[in-house]
């Protein structure tokens, strides 16, 4: 019976520690340049339980803001292996409306061993951009 227990005990905590895995293949602080403006990138993918994630997108040159910075705000939950983000806002550092504001949010997959991620726009003529992981905490 004992033995019962602690097998069981392990197999909890293995199995507790899988579940958690996946958050771990995506959490962390993302690096990436768009190749049309040049702009520098950086991408916040932070759990916030049950497998879903705040996102934060901050740019220096969005181009929803007439190429001035910018940032989104949202939630994303994983569908099929990838990640889908909700846009909460959209706001731009000069205080103007971002176009598009009401645009559907991004579709985030894990490429190269975790450590890259493909943000693809599903706006549009949006082009998938790069993101390298920074740090993972």
């Amino acid at each position: 019976m004992r033995k019962s227990i602690v097998v069981a005990g392990m197999l909890w905590a293995v199995l507790g520690a899988a579940a958690y895995a996946d958050d771990d293949d995506w959490a962390g602080l993302y690096e990436g340049l768009d190749p049309r403006s040049g702009s520098t990138d950086h991408l916040s993918l932070v759990p916030s339980g049950n497998g879903a994630f705040d996102v934060i997108l901050v740019t220096d040159r969005f181009s929803l803001c007439d190429q001035t910075p910018g940032w989104f705000t949202g939630s994303a939950t994983e569908v099929d292996g990838h990640l889908e983000v909700e846009i909460g806002e959209r706001a731009c550092s000069n205080g103007s409306e971002p176009e598009q504001a009401t645009a559907p949010g991004p579709r985030i997959d894990l490429i190269e061993d975790d450590e890259i991620v493909k943000v693809t726009p599903k706006v549009s003529g949006g082009i998938p951009l790069h993101y390298h992981r920074i740090s993972d905490k």
